[in-house]
């Protein structure tokens, strides 16, 4: 695998070296601290009278996908971008802020192309204002895209 290979080429620094484990233990309390929320949602969820409607996917068993995934975005954003890159995503664009996303898919969208947002934080905020952005970014431009709101 091309990322466990370019891991294992890597020298170790002097600051992984002389680790007295804060990091790590950080993570594992991060990882613990999710697998208790699971836990307790899946309660809420079973126990009669429940306040949870609809559907409950729980994430148990995979904290370390999302505590890795927020690590890569501690130490470098761009490191994340460039794996993305390299694994076959071609269209992988970072932003600066949720106020460019609207403008950057406008410049590399096509009609009839599907556009995902992948991220942390407000990500799903971001996807669910897009429509109405791009439909205010297109009047203001005179142009109309199929598929804005």
């Amino acid at each position: 695998m091309a990322v466990a290979n370019e891991v294992e080429k890597r020298p170790v620094s002097k600051k992984q070296a002389a680790s007295d484990g804060t990091v790590e233990r950080e993570r594992l309390r991060m990882m613990m601290l999710i697998r208790r929320f699971e836990e307790r949602t899946y309660r809420a969820f079973t126990e009669p009278g429940q306040k949870i409607g609809g559907f409950c996917h729980l994430y148990s068993g995979q904290e370390a996908i999302a505590v890795g995934t927020a690590a890569i975005f501690d130490k470098n954003r761009d490191a994340l971008i460039n794996g993305l890159h390299a694994h076959g995503h071609p269209a992988v664009t970072a932003l600066m802020s949720p106020k460019h996303l609207a403008a950057v898919i406008d410049d590399i969208a096509k009609p009839g192309d599907m556009v995902v947002c992948l991220g942390a934080g407000n990500i799903t905020a971001w996807a669910g204002a897009l429509p109405a952005q791009l439909a205010a970014l297109q009047a203001s431009t005179g142009r109309r895209v199929e598929g804005a709101a």
